[in-house]
């Protein structure tokens, strides 16, 4: 398929907001686009190997849904709960991502993918952090 009928054939799903907004919600989008445009260069040059990203709100967004996924998924065995934390995490920003796109509502799905960017961002110094056992677990 080429790239013009592509982006023919998913234009309505990006750029369809189903009904009008008025003014009021135009400026508070766009207030909130530019605090996430200002908050997202420090959260991505923090240095992951310092655990600096932990000093973030976001990354406590993100904690509240990682430490949920244990018991959660740990339900259906321990392996399944040890990974169930960052699956979690990042299963619920892709969700409503999802759910965004389904509902014809761009704005919601282009945030909800900020978050999940963030949240994967927020699992690095975990990754980084692997086999040297450096920085504390909590729970």
């Amino acid at each position: 398929m080429r790239a013009a009928a592509l982006w023919e054939s998913l234009k309505p799903w990006l750029t369809h907001d189903g009904e009008p907004v008025d003014a009021l919600w135009r400026w508070g989008r766009l207030a909130l686009l530019v605090g996430l445009a200002l908050y997202t260069p420090g959260l991505v040059l923090d240095d992951m190997r310092s655990g600096a990203v932990m000093q973030r709100w976001i990354y406590r967004v993100c904690f509240v849904l990682h430490e949920a996924g244990h018991p959660i998924f740990g339900l259906f065995g321990p392996f399944l709960g040890a990974l169930g934390g960052t699956l979690m995490q990042l299963l619920m920003p892709a969700a409503f991502v999802g759910d965004f796109l389904r509902r014809r509502h761009p704005f919601g799905a282009a945030v909800c993918l900020w978050w999940l960017g963030a949240s994967l961002i927020t699992v690095a110094p975990y990754v980084a952090d692997a086999r040297l056992l450096v920085l504390p677990l909590h729970g």
